[in-house]
């Protein structure tokens, strides 16, 4: 019976390249009910997961105290001479 629900279990666990890929769904609260409890067991056990969700929680926090990003005008012919160097230095 313990065999059973071993199996199970790894059936439903996720790897941490799973985790990865749902992490920005896991903070915004938009994974279903059996995803979020997978990611919550996944992040129960697994402390480099854990450390890049609070990394990217902060990074996020960060972003929005910052606030919006300035615009500013650039002189078009400025744009069109930095794509030409760009091109030439790839040897387009």
């Amino acid at each position: 019976m313990t065999e059973d629900l071993d199996a199970i279990r790894r059936q439903l666990a996720i790897s941490c390249a799973d985790a990865l890929e749902l992490m920005t769904d896991h903070l915004e609260d938009a994974l279903s009910e059996a995803d979020a409890a997978r990611m919550r067991a996944h992040l129960g056990g697994c402390e480099a997961c854990g450390v890049f969700l609070d990394q990217l929680r902060a990074t996020i926090g960060i972003v929005h105290e910052v606030g919006p990003a300035e615009e500013f005008a650039v002189d078009p012919e400025r744009v069109d001479s930095l794509a030409d160097l760009f091109r030439a230095e790839r040897g387009d």
